[in-house]
C-alpha cells in the first residue's frame, strides 16, 4: 500500500458487539487514497480484538491497511488515542470510537476541504443513535463556518470538545502537541483547550459525517463518584496548564471562562449524582482549585449568569457547600 492520506485510530476495550461494524465502516469508504487502520487493543477482556482481526484477515483491499496494537495493560481510551498516533503515518488523524461507525462517503467528503491546507481540523456533523439504529438526535449546523481566533475558546457553542468526528492535519497535531492527557475520564475537554490555545483555523461543515451511538453503561450516560473526581482531575490539570503556559491577557477571560463552565458541570455532578456524605469533601476538592478571585469571576462577560450562580459557592469557603444545598432543598420546595 502507498503512504496513507489518512489514519485513523480506534481505541478498542469492551466492544464486541460493534467493533466489526466500525472497522467495516472504514474499510468501505469510498476514498479511494489509501487509508491506514490502526486499531489500539486496551487489553479489552472480551472478543472485541478476536473478531477484529477475523474481519481484518477476510478483507483484501490494496488501499486499506489495517495494524493492531496491544496494551500489556488497561491504560484508558486517552493513552490507546496516544499509542495509535505515535505510530501514524497518515498526513490526517481521524478518531473514532470502536461503538461508534461512519457513513460510507464520511472521509471523502472531509478530505475534499482539508486538502487546501486553510484549515488545521474539518469537523462534520454527527447523528445520535440507540443500539436499534434508532435516530435519537442529529447535530445539524446548516452552514458552513470558520471558527478562528476568540471564536475557538467558545468550546461546545462554535464547535464540539471531542476529538472524533474531526479530521486533523497530523503535523499540525504532532507539532503543538496535542497528545491526550492520560488517567481520568473526559480528557476531551481538556484536550479541546489544548486546540484552542494552538489558534487553528477549524472548518465545520454541515455534512453528516458520523454515527455516534448512546448506550447504556457507557460513559456519558453513567455518572459515579469515579467519573465527578475525574472532573476534579480535569480542573487540576487545567490549573496546571494556566499557570504553565503564560495565558496572555487577552485570553483570560476566555480561558478562565471555559474553566468556570467546566466546574460547573462537577458541581452538578455532585450534588446529583453523588452520596450526601461524599459531596462536601467533593465540594471543598473543587474548591480549592479556584482558578482567579471571584470579581473576576462576576465580571467576566465570556460567563453566563447561570454559570456564574453555579460556581460562585465556591468562592465562599466551606459556606459554599450549605449555600448549594440550602439553595437546592428551596427550589424543591417550590416545585
Amino acid at each position: 500500500m502507498s503512504e496513507p492520506l489518512i489514519s485513523v485510530i480506534i481505541p478498542v476495550y469492551n466492544v464486541e458487539a460493534y467493533i466489526v461494524k466500525c472497522i467495516a465502516s472504514v474499510v468501505e469508504q469510498t476514498l479511494q487514497d489509501a487509508i491506514e487502520i490502526i486499531i489500539v487493543d486496551d487489553c479489552s477482556p472480551d472478543n472485541s480484538i478476536v473478531l477484529a482481526k477475523d474481519y481484518a484477515s477476510s478483507i483484501c483491499r490494496a488501499n486499506r491497511k489495517i495494524i493492531f496494537l496491544t496494551h500489556q495493560q488497561n491504560k484508558g481510551q486517552a493513552a490507546a488515542r496516544n499509542s495509535g498516533i505515535r505510530i501514524a503515518n497518515g498526513k490526517f488523524l481521524f478518531f473514532i470510537d470502536s461503538d461508534d461507525f461512519i457513513p460510507a462517503d464520511s472521509l471523502d467528503t472531509l478530505i475534499r476541504h482539508a486538502k487546501t491546507g486553510e484549515y488545521a481540523v474539518i469537523e462534520g456533523q454527527s447523528i445520535h443513535i440507540d443500539s436499534t439504529g434508532k435516530v435519537l438526535s442529529t447535530q445539524r449546523n446548516s452552514q458552513y463556518q470558520i471558527v478562528k481566533d476568540r471564536d475557538l475558546w467558545l468550546i461546545g457553542g462554535k464547535w464540539a470538545p471531542v476529538c472524533w468526528n474531526k479530521l486533523i492535519n497530523r503535523e499540525f497535531f504532532i507539532q503543538h502537541n496535542l497528545f491526550f492527557a492520560e488517567g481520568f475520564f473526559y480528557e476531551d475537554l481538556y484536550w479541546a483547550v489544548l486546540v484552542a490555545l494552538s489558534n487553528p483555523k477549524i472548518l465545520i461543515i454541515p455534512n453528516s459525517t458520523y454515527y455516534y451511538l448512546i448506550r447504556h453503561g457507557s460513559t456519558t450516560n453513567s455518572m459515579s463518584e469515579r467519573h465527578v473526581k475525574s472532573f476534579i482531575k480535569l480542573s487540576e490539570h487545567l490549573v496546571t496548564l494556566y499557570r504553565n503556559n503564560n495565558i496572555s491577557d487577552r485570553l483570560k477571560e476566555p480561558y478562565t471562562a471555559n474553566y468556570e463552565r467546566f466546574r460547573s458541570i462537577a458541581i452538578d455532578y455532585v450534588y446529583t449524582s453523588c452520596a450526601n456524605d461524599t459531596r462536601k469533601n467533593l465540594f471543598n476538592s473543587l474548591r480549592l482549585l479556584n482558578l482567579c478571585h471571584v470579581g473576576h469571576v462576576l465580571f467576566n462577560k465570556s460567563l453566563s449568569t447561570k454559570i456564574k450562580a453555579k460556581v460562585l459557592p465556591l468562592y465562599f469557603g466551606p459556606l459554599g457547600h450549605y449555600l448549594i444545598v440550602i439553595k437546592s432543598n428551596i427550589s424543591k420546595l417550590l416545585r
